[in-house]
């Protein structure tokens, strides 16, 4: 078992102002991040093979599903397959934790458009 303070985990960039924490479990079959996506960020249409559970801790964070679209607030999750559509941050700062696996494919991204 380990005890990590968030404060410790470096942040990691994935796209420009868009930074992720990532911590993994000791068995590496569990991965959780933490991600933070600056005001006005617009994020390029990507995908990655590795469903997600996301949950917003501050701002909002607009996805679409096929053909349904969501704007995820704080206090709500949502549950996200593989090759999703391109989530779009709100105007203000987006925070969101978010549990992936398996370890050996974080944030293996494919930038499609």
């Amino acid at each position: 078992m380990a005890f990590i303070s968030l404060d410790s985990i470096p942040d990691n960039e994935i796209f420009p102002d868009f930074t992720a924490k990532i911590i993994h479990s000791e068995t590496k079959n569990l991965t959780l991040v933490y991600v933070t996506v600056k005001a006005g960020t617009i994020l390029p249409a990507h995908a990655h093979p590795q469903e997600q559970i996301t949950n917003v801790l501050a701002g909002k964070l607009e996805i679409t599903l096929g053909d349904e679209t969501q704007i995820l607030q704080p206090g709500m999750i949502g549950t996200i397959p593989p090759k999703h559509g391109t989530p779009r941050p709100g105007p203000h700062r987006l925070l969101y934790s978010g549990c992936i696996p398996p370890h050996a494919d974080v944030f293996v991204i494919k930038v499609t458009g």
